[in-house]
C-alpha cells in the first residue's frame, strides 16, 4: 500500500506495526517500509483478512493485492 493510501484511510484503519522490509524496485532503488497493517479487506464482496506493507511508491501504486490475496480468494 502507498502510503498516500494510507494517509487518506487511516482514520478506517488499525495502526502500523513495524516492518523491516524493503521494496527493490526497477533501477535499484530501496524504498523502506513504513510499516505493515493487518485487517480485512473487501474486494468487490471478497473479504480476506490481508497483512499489507506501506511503501512511500510517490504514486507508482495505491495498493498491490499479491498472491496470499489471490490464493484465498
Amino acid at each position: 500500500m502507498c502510503t498516500s493510501k494510507w494517509r487518506t484511510q487511516k482514520h478506517r484503519l488499525a495502526g502500523l506495526s513495524p516492518s523491516d522490509v524493503t521494496l527493490s524496485v526497477a533501477d535499484n532503488h530501496q524504498i523502506p517500509s513504513k510499516g505493515r497493517w493487518s485487517g480485512i479487506v473487501d474486494v468487490a464482496g471478497t473479504v480476506t483478512a490481508q497483512t499489507l506493507k506501506v511503501f512511500d511508491s510517490n504514486g507508482a501504486f495505491q495498493v498491490i493485492l499479491g498472491k496470499p490475496w489471490l490464493s484465498q480468494v
